[in-house]
């Protein structure tokens, strides 16, 4: 969520057109510092150039030598404020200092007078960007040289984007609806910003336009310095300039010494593997390019080394699947009452330390079991939302709580176990809140996550909110929301598979879920409580116009801009869930080889604001058995076996693919005769076999050892010439 919520929530005032107005101060002017003291509710009169126009709204900023002030034309103000007030204006201006979500702001402006117009601003500050957070800067013009975006792509409205410098430090951005830079592209390089400060329950700085953001200097990083591989020794990582550049990789423990390893070869992009690391660390690692032109410093990036001991993943969902749809693995479990006894059984194994993030929790059993491992001395940390009700922690129970977020939601789901002892370390996370209805009534996944690296990027992100390393929080030392940086790994290696971590709002987690949508080449499901977010709809819109097949099932179909109806309209093959349970997943599937999956929903607010987790997991075992559970969910909504024009009662079938032969499972009150027959996606027929259906439940199996891998129409056309009964089936390599 962004600062321009707060045009939709306060009213302007409506007035008629008039010629200028000026209007002499009733009050003796002061300097902007002066005022900045006063208390709020306060009406104090002001003088000041303004460094801003429309491009951001009805707001308007104003500083003078000694600081700077928002001015906000609500309810009650002088009329026609935003049309008179423009960029290099000198004002006095009158009105009452009220704090709106974090920005100092004069609002309503009772009074105002254009004093003199076209004046030429006096040069931004030049800042780093921890200077930015010093509210001496809120509201003033500022400069940012060096600094680079997170994210690749174009520009969109209502969005916040991440600035990093070349130190691990970071920034919001925001860009506003009918902003200039919204559809320009988001520089890769580095750059310079001008930029206004302010806040939004948060800081974040504001662009006025396209000419508020340059290239730095003549040697750029063109590609962020990332990691593209891991062993339980090595980290390997790439990067790229914008020309042939050497480098110094500098490279060791976050806040420790530091070794480094110089590339004399001149190249525009670079792979480099660390070696001799250590097992499961993580490592703060930085890129110094080089050119006789010049230097420059890269993102600071923190990244793991695999864990010594093969890890695993076991997956857990609290409703039935459809095993028709198996190609090896099943779920440990599809009871809610087994994922509850998984959890109670893992901390009741504990050895050390047990950390438990969660948004709400009233099961009082998972809190007994907490105190009893708290009274064998496991040490027990709990952090919770301070947004609901968590009303099995009322009595305060005798380990550590801290109630966390206070502008948004800290919605993740997520115990870890054990992290610092490698044979034990797991991590136990998904979509399911801690209460009776998430466990047992509604749809929900869960993970056990046996992996040392892993779990050790969780302990550093709990501690991050937590506010240290110790067994009591630090309520001045957290950081919960926007307020968190970006210093965790994002890579791991479990087992043979390869995981993504994302934490939110600090990893740009939606930006790693459109990356995903846009690399699908044939297929993808997904099973949401909330989708609002446009970038994501958009991109699976572009896959479904490249041919590739959707399906998805969406709870929340009446949300405040969901895209149900944006992706129904498109053409889209998604379905709303039934209103009788809450389908609380957030899982996507992408070509039946990567599983994303976590606590955040798919909205702006899971991206900028709150606290959040999600898992992408590299890995086909793990994506059909969330195929299981999709089909099984897809099906109770419209079983896509029986035709709708047919008696619901006629027939029921399921079908898939195995060990080179295709198997169908008939379900049917009455005999019938016809036949099979197989198309491609475009309808084109492949195939036809004459066919015999028996009452009751009968398995058909058909030998198909020169069938490509990739998707399929199964049909059934009865003797009689009666509808299709059809089914997508999906032969995997």
């Amino acid at each position: 969520m962004g600062e321009f919520l707060k045009y939709l929530v306060r009213p302007v005032w409506a007035v008629a057109i008039v010629a200028i107005v000026t209007h002499a101060s009733a009050m003796a002017q002061i300097p902007i510092v002066q005022a900045r003291s006063e208390a709020l509710g306060s009406t104090v009169t002001i003088r000041g150039w303004v460094t801003n126009g429309p491009e951001l709204g009805s707001i308007r900023y104003v500083e003078d030598e000694t600081a700077g002030m928002a001015l906000f034309p609500g309810v009650g103000s002088a009329p026609d404020f935003a049309n008179q007030v423009k960029r290099g204006d000198s004002i006095e201006v009158t009105g009452v200092l009220v704090d709106f979500n974090g920005l100092l702001e004069l609002n309503p402006v009772l009074n105002f007078t254009v004093l003199t117009e076209g004046i030429s601003l006096p040069a931004p500050h030049l800042l780093s960007l921890p200077e930015v957070e010093d509210e001496t800067w809120e509201s003033r013009l500022v400069r940012l040289e060096h600094v680079r975006f997170s994210d690749e792509g174009y520009f969109s409205a209502n969005q916040q984007y991440q600035l990093e410098d070349g130190f691990g430090d970071s920034l919001a951005l925001y860009v506003r609806s009918n902003h200039p830079l919204v559809g320009a592209p988001i520089p890769v390089g580095d750059v310079d910003i001008v930029a206004i400060v302010s806040d939004y329950n948060g800081v974040q700085v504001l662009p006025r336009d396209a000419a508020d953001i340059t290239p730095s200097g003549i040697l750029f990083f063109v590609n962020w310095v990332r990691q593209i591989d891991l062993s339980p020794t090595t980290v390997t990582l790439t990067w790229g300039t914008n020309i042939p550049s050497s480098a110094i990789v500098r490279y060791g423990p976050p806040g420790g010494p530091m070794s480094e390893d110089t590339l004399t070869g001149m190249s525009l992009q670079h792979v480099h593997t660390l070696d001799s690391l250590l097992p499961a660390t993580v490592y703060a690692v930085q890129v110094m390019a080089r050119h006789p032109a010049g230097e420059i410093p890269g993102n600071t990036r923190f990244m793991s080394t695999a864990s010594l001991l093969d890890g695993q993943v076991e997956v857990y969902f609290n409703h039935g699947v459809d095993p028709s749809f198996s190609t090896g693995p099943m779920p440990i479990t599809t009871s809610g009452d087994e994922v509850l006894d998984v959890l109670l059984d893992a901390i009741a194994q504990a050895e050390a330390s047990i950390d438990v993030c969660i948004y709400n929790i009233n099961e009082t059993a998972v809190v007994l079991a907490l105190e009893q491992a708290m009274a064998q001395g496991i040490q027990v940390r709990l952090i919770a939302a301070l947004a609901t009700a968590n009303s099995a922690l009322d009595p305060s129970p005798s380990f550590p709580v801290l109630y966390g977020n206070k502008w948004a939601l800290m919605h993740n789901k997520f115990v870890v176990f054990d992290a610092g002892i490698p044979e034990k370390a797991a991590v136990f996370t998904g979509s399911m809140n801690f209460t009776t209805p998430m466990i047992h009534d509604h749809p929900n996944n869960m993970l056990m996550v046996r992996d040392q690296a892993l779990a050790r990027a969780y302990v550093m992100e709990f501690e991050e909110m937590w506010g240290g390393f110790g067994p009591e929080p630090d309520s001045v030392q957290s950081r919960f929301g926007a307020s968190k940086k970006s210093n965790t790994p994002q890579l791991f290696r479990v087992g043979d598979d390869l995981v993504e971590l994302y934490f939110s709002p600090s990893d740009q987690t939606n930006r790693a879920i459109l990356e995903s949508i846009d690399s699908v080449r044939e297929e993808m499901q997904f099973a949401l409580l909330t989708f609002t977010k446009d970038d994501l709809a958009e991109a699976i819109v572009r896959r479904m116009q490249d041919g590739q097949l959707v399906r998805g099932i969406i709870d929340n179909i009446n949300d405040n801009g969901s895209e149900f109806a944006y992706l129904k309209a498109q053409g889209a093959d998604v379905r709303d869930d039934t209103p009788t349970r809450i389908l609380h997943h957030k899982y996507a599937i992408l070509d039946q080889e990567r599983v994303i999956t976590g606590s955040h929903n798919w909205s702006n607010a899971a991206n900028v604001q709150n606290d959040e987790n999600t898992l992408i997991l590299h890995s086909p075992s793990l994506a059909n058995q969330f195929l299981q559970e999709f089909e099984a969910r897809w099906d109770e909504l419209e079983p896509a076996g029986i035709h709708p024009s047919a008696s619901p009662a006629l027939m029921e079938w399921h079908a898939g693919f195995s060990a080179g032969q295709l198997w169908i499972r008939t379900i049917s009150v009455a005999e019938q005769t016809g036949y099979w027959m197989c198309s491609d996606p475009r309808g084109i027929m492949l195939w036809k076999t004459q066919g015999r259906i028996q009452v009751g439940t009968q398995t058909h199996l058909m030998a198909v050892p020169n069938t490509s891998s990739g998707w399929y129409v199964l049909s059934w056309v009865s003797g009689d010439g009666a509808p299709l009964h059809s089914r997508v089936l999906v032969k995997p390599d």
